[in-house]
Formats: structure tokens, sequence, C-alpha cells
């Protein structure tokens, strides 16, 4: 058994679903973690849900209150002043779809359609000008429907992905291209490697666990429907938190049942 420390985690879009899934595995598991939150009473509650013991959050998260788009606070996500700084950064933010009714020509007005390739350039940038020692490990969340190689998606989920889900995805693939771009560069950013997990389309149902989840690369995709945002955050945790993630650097991951 190794005696290597365990790797800090920072997280941003942790009150979404499966990166929150992620971060409580995290927590359960004694991981020392950081996480981004406009509103920190929403996290907190969000976990204390999950049966995290108050002492735990206490002990072992530090959440900084602010935006994903602005460059200071994600410097302070990534090194915070009264903790070590990140060895691994897990993104999951995205636009989430309007609702329907009478509030759906409200949230799309609201919407951030770049939020994606906003919080991307913010945390490259940081990454560079805080220049840690050890440039830590980029796991980003993006989705199956964008790739540029075979279909990773079923022929009868094309028109949800390329009509109702175009515009996110817009920012979707804008963010993969600008993380391809610093890895094509060398940037020291992306020196400690990047890992983007694409799952197929995201359900809240309950989590079957990772024995039925199916993996690909974007050269041999795995193709499905669905899959559970407790599922994807369980695979992020195992995958990537526990067993290091080295196995997937430079891929981009398709996970789906």
């Amino acid at each position: 058994m190794s005696d290597a420390p365990k790797p800090t985690l920072a997280f941003f879009g942790a009150t979404g679903g499966s990166v929150a899934a992620c971060l409580s595995l995290s927590l359960k598991a004694g991981y020392t973690c950081t996480a981004l939150a406009r509103t920190p009473e929403k996290l907190q509650n969000l976990l204390l849900a999950t049966s995290i013991p108050a002492s735990t959050l206490s002990e072992k998260l530090t959440i900084i209150p602010g935006d994903a788009r602005s460059l200071p606070d994600i410097k302070a996500t990534l090194a915070p002043a009264n903790g070590p700084a990140a060895s691994t950064i897990i993104s999951g933010l995205g636009t989430p779809p309007p609702t329907s009714g009478l509030h759906f020509l409200r949230d799309l007005a609201a919407a951030d359609w770049t939020i994606c390739t906003t919080t991307m350039q913010a945390i490259l940038t940081a990454l560079n000008e805080l220049a840690l020692p050890k440039p830590p490990l980029l796991v980003l969340m993006s989705t199956t429907g964008i790739s540029a190689g075979p279909r990773d998606i079923p022929l009868l989920c094309w028109p949800l992905y390329h009509y109702m889900l175009a515009k996110p995805h817009v920012d979707k693939k804008a963010m993969e291209t600008m993380a391809g771009e610093a890895v094509g560069k060398g940037e020291k950013s992306v020196e400690g490697g990047v890992v983007i997990v694409k799952p197929s389309l995201l359900t809240d149902g309950v989590e079957l666990g990772t024995s039925v989840v199916r993996v690909g690369v974007e050269a041999k995709p795995a193709v499905g429907y669905t899959i559970s945002r407790r599922d994807v955050g369980r695979w992020i945790f195992e995958e990537i938190v526990e067993k290091g993630g080295r196995k997937w650097v430079g891929e981009k991951v398709s996970i789906t049942y």
C-alpha cells in the first residue's frame, strides 16, 4: 500500500448533481477539498443531506464564496490561503436546460451560454499565473454528441442533441477546444494533464454502481442513452480521485449505461 498523501481536490460546479456526488464521496473518504460556490449555504445543506457530519465539513472542506467567472475567486479556490493547493481540479459547470411551462422564456433569457468557456479561460489563466510547483490534473465534464470522432449517441437522440441542446453544446465544444489548444501549446496550466469526461444524457435516477457503467474513448466511444448523475460522480471519484486518473489523461472518456 502506498504511503503517498491523498490528493487535494478543487471543485467547480459543486452544487450540480455529478460534481456534488463526487465531492460528497471524496469528503466521506477523508480527502481535503475546496469548492467555489456562489451560495455557500446551499452547498453546505446539500452535503449535510448526504449524511456527511458537520465536523467533516469543518475539517475537510473549504468553501470559497464567489463566481466561477472571476479570476480572483478561481485563484482562491485553487490555492486557498488556509490550505494546500489543489492537485486535482474537477469542473462540472454548465448551463442547465430551461424549465418548461411559464418560466421557459425567463430561463432562456437568464441563461449564461458561455459559462463553460468563460470558466475554462479563468482556470487556465489562474494556473498559468499561480505557477504551482506541481501542476494539477484538470478534469472537465463535457457531453456526448459533440465528438469529432465516431458517433457517440444513438441515432434516436440526434434531434435532441443537435436542435434542443445545440446552444449549450456549442459552449461545451468550445471548452474542449480551449483545453486541447492549451495542451498543444504546452502551457504550464495543463502540464498536470487533462481528462475530459463525456457522460450521455444525465438523469436524476438512483445510483446503480459503476459495474454497470460502460466506458469508451473518442476513437471507440461507449454509445448509450442515459446515465445517472450519481453514477457519473461515482465514476469520477473511483477512477480519477481514488485511482489517480493517469489512465485517462489525454482522453475524451464517454460513459453511459
